[in-house]
């Protein structure tokens, strides 16, 4: 695998690392009252793990969605000066593997910021 597409899994990666842990330390007011009501630490766990899961399927949608797109009128475009035949269509398959690897990687980015989510002291991050 050429090392661009593995430079910009990576790159999303930390930049979903980073996107959560800042997230995490702006809503641990917000943790720590869902705590002192009777959440538990798992709770805590799931509810940012799954936005962020959620975060990363939609744009992974998107994504793909916009390649569709952007392949469609490339092909139209290109079969003005090109036989249409000659044209690659959009590689679905390829689109689906990418889609999963970076759901994937974005869920396994987001653990880090969900276990910070549950290390906070209820008290201190109440007084602010």
């Amino acid at each position: 695998m050429p090392i661009l597409p593995r430079l910009a899994m990576v790159s999303g990666g930390l930049g979903i690392l980073n996107l959560g842990l800042v997230t995490v330390r702006y809503r641990a007011r917000e943790f720590a009252i869902r705590r002192a009501f009777g959440a538990t630490r798992r709770q805590i766990f799931l509810i940012v793990l799954l936005e962020t899961a959620l975060v990363v399927v939609t744009a992974g949608a998107i994504g793909v969605v916009l390649a569709f797109a952007a392949t469609l009128v490339l092909r139209t475009l290109a079969a003005t000066v090109v036989d249409p035949a000659d044209i690659p269509p959009f590689p679905i398959v390829a689109a689906a593997i990418a889609f999963i690897v970076s759901v994937v990687l974005g869920t396994l980015a987001g653990l880090a910021p969900a276990r910070a989510a549950t290390r906070g002291e209820i008290i201190r991050a109440i007084r602010g």
